[in-house]
């Protein structure tokens, strides 16, 4: 089988989390019980004008509710979620810190702080902290396991990501991200069959997603399931997979099953899309050169080559390369 598959794809299955994941569950706003009236009216035309998208007016809003009334902390949570929409994270998380300081009880200010340290700052272990507080304050609470679970995913502690996305499904069953990353924690660990029963779960609760698909691929090929795997990378590639570097990787795959099985002319015809999505990724060019020169097509085969050479110049088998080169120019 071709070395690729595990190669240049296994670095983007938890590698692109902090990228790909946008928490459904994050910036949740938080509306308060006792205020002012005039706090409240700042406060619900905040909370209109944020859910418009109108963020620099939610944020004065927010402000003048906080001037009126110092102690509501949602007011500061939920100016924090505007700051943050707008990529002051700086800013969101202090107003997020604020509201926890007045209101050390409300888990989902936690939460919401937990989010915006792991996805805006990379402050994983700070992350860490806000997610444990919430479960302490609602054991109960799928969001909190989840959001735990993928940072645990993103430090490399597979096995508590598990455990963590696992808690998440105990409490919230139908929801399809938390199968979807267990499976992707669970496949990095090398739980293969466990990884493909997760993404089969994820898929029958959202068949749209072509991530689903793609993953699975991947696992079923290390399986040395092609037929499956051939299969879930085409279903992905109909559901045009994102982003585009994804879907070249979906193509560059199902190309290397197409030469594994000696259907040389589809696996070319597969790693020209792969190119054409991700031109700078040596990969390609490598496996289309060696189908080329496979078919005893010299010229395109010497081109790839040598492109492959000039995207990779410290490739640990470029002496191999170059003496392809010079047999296909006939030196």
């Amino acid at each position: 089988m071709g070395a690729a598959i595990g190669g240049a794809i296994g670095a983007l299955l938890l590698g692109g989390l902090c990228i790909t994941l946008s928490l459904p569950r994050t910036s949740t706003p938080i509306l308060p019980t006792l205020a002012p009236p005039a706090a409240l009216e700042y406060f619900d035309r905040g909370v209109a004008a944020s859910e418009k998208g109108e963020l620099d007016q939610a944020i004065d809003d927010f402000t003048k509710a906080i001037e009126l009334d110092p102690k509501l902390a949602y007011a500061y949570n939920n100016r924090g979620n505007a700051y943050r929409k707008k990529g002051n994270y700086d800013q969101a998380i202090a107003d997020y810190t604020k509201a926890i300081e007045i209101d050390p009880t409300e888990t989902q200010i936690y939460i919401n702080r937990a989010n915006a340290y792991y996805e805006d700052k990379g402050a994983f272990d700070l992350a860490l902290a806000d997610f444990d507080k919430a479960i302490e304050l609602n054991p109960n609470l799928a969001s909190a396991y989840y959001g735990r679970g993928l940072v645990n995913a993103n430090k490399g502690d597979f096995d508590q990501a598990i455990a963590d996305f696992t808690k998440s499904i105990e409490f919230d069953p139908n929801y399809a991200p938390a199968y979807y990353y267990r499976g992707r924690a669970s496949s990095e660990g090398g739980y293969l069959d466990q990884a493909i029963a997760d993404y089969s779960k994820a898929i029958e609760l959202k068949p749209e997603n072509a991530s689903s698909y793609f993953d699975r691929a991947i696992d079923y090929y290390q399986k040395g399931e092609l037929d499956q795997a051939y299969a879930d990378y085409t279903q992905a590639i109909e559901l045009d997979l994102e982003p585009p570097d994804r879907l070249a990787g979906a193509y560059m795959n199902r190309g290397i099953i197409h030469a594994d099985r000696g259907n040389l002319d589809q696996a070319i015809a597969d790693y020209t899309k792969a190119i054409e999505l991700d031109p700078k990724n040596a990969n390609r060019y490598y496996h289309r050169g060696l189908a080329y020169r496979q078919k005893g097509l010299k010229e395109q085969a010497i081109a790839d080559f040598e492109m492959y050479l000039q995207l990779a110049p410290n490739a640990s088998d470029q002496a191999q390369v170059k003496q392809w080169i010079t047999e296909l120019k006939g030196k």
